[in-house]
């Protein structure tokens, strides 16, 4: 488990900045990238932090130097819910 910041660049230069709440290896030996959200309910939450997690998952593929892109997961606080995010 890890807390970090992530300060990246994108291709279009865009520069983000932002915390990744949660880094795990599930039981399968897969990682996940997951964050933490507040949002009122579920529905649209998916594409609404679809970007964010994109430049999560990106970096953290480089930094760890992984084959595969980590799995995408939102944790939604309010209703309990666990979504994956495709991609």
């Amino acid at each position: 488990m890890v807390r970090g910041s992530v300060l990246w660049r994108d291709l279009e230069r865009w520069t983000w900045r932002g915390s990744i709440d949660l880094l795990y290896q599930d039981a399968a030996g897969a990682v996940v990238v997951a964050d933490y959200k507040t949002d009122p309910d579920d529905p649209g939450a998916a594409s609404r932090h679809a970007a964010q997690l994109a430049v999560y998952r990106e970096a953290v593929q480089r930094a760890m130097r992984l084959p595969a892109p980590p799995r995408k997961e939102l944790w939604m606080l309010r209703t309990g819910r666990r979504i994956a995010l495709p991609g």
